[in-house]
């Protein structure tokens, strides 16, 4: 029994009163925890500098990809920006075309600015808009 105690005391590493499956290995294999820390994870060269290259190449590919977030980001809110501002004016001038207290001239001239607003061609927040959906 003193034996089973003094055996589970070597075994238990971190004193927890715990038997972890890493500790009851290194118990089994004689090895200390400074020889486990110590051996080279991998045991061909090549491939373990093959799959740091991938890891590399792909942490490069996620720094692009946040870039690419960010400056979709950056175009969806000036996009937001452009098309509120219009908005903003065709509310704007539809309100003065249709304000009784205003000269008729007034309302006429704000009526024709609405109706040449409407005509432009909004090809570029189009672009845009179409380009940030994917």
């Amino acid at each position: 029994m003193v034996e089973l105690r003094e055996a589970l005391r070597n075994i238990d590493k971190d004193f927890n009163k715990r038997m972890a499956l890493v500790e009851f290995l290194l118990y089994r294999y004689k090895q200390s925890i400074r020889e486990l820390l110590d051996r080279p994870q991998g045991e061909n060269p090549e491939e373990l500098k093959k799959a740091e290259t991938m890891v590399k190449e792909a942490q490069a590919a996620l720094e692009a990809l946040k870039k690419a977030e960010a400056e979709l980001k950056a175009a969806i809110n000036e996009l937001k920006k452009q098309e509120d501002a219009f908005n903003s004016k065709c509310a704007d001038l539809e309100r003065k075309s249709q304000d009784s207290s205003a000269s008729m001239v007034s309302r006429s001239k704000a009526a024709n600015e609405l109706a040449q607003l409407k005509q432009e061609d909004p090809l570029p927040l189009r672009k845009v808009e179409r380009s940030s959906r994917f």
